[in-house]
């Protein structure tokens, strides 16, 4: 039984030093932390939200389209710094 008890206490002291996860936030198995969210605010906006509203015929969606692909831009350039 001296082996059984050891065995026990190693394996509670694995328990304690294993890493547990601290529940952030998991986005397609990629964590979510603020560099990835501006990365992603970078692509939405600098591309999928501005190019359509760029190429519109209409002055005032093309003006949205500009203020989305600044605001992409400088999403991008934050990530960088």
């Amino acid at each position: 039984m001296p082996f059984k008890s050891s065995l026990n206490k190693a394996k509670k002291m694995y328990l304690l030093l294993k890493k547990k996860s601290d529940n952030g936030l998991f986005f397609f198995g990629a964590e979510l932390n603020s560099l990835t969210i501006l990365q992603m605010i970078s692509v939405f906006f600098g591309t999928v939200m501005a190019a359509p509203l760029m190429v519109s015929k209409k002055p005032n969606k093309r003006i949205i389209g500009y203020l989305a692909m600044t605001i992409g831009c400088i999403a991008a350039i934050l990530v960088q710094v």
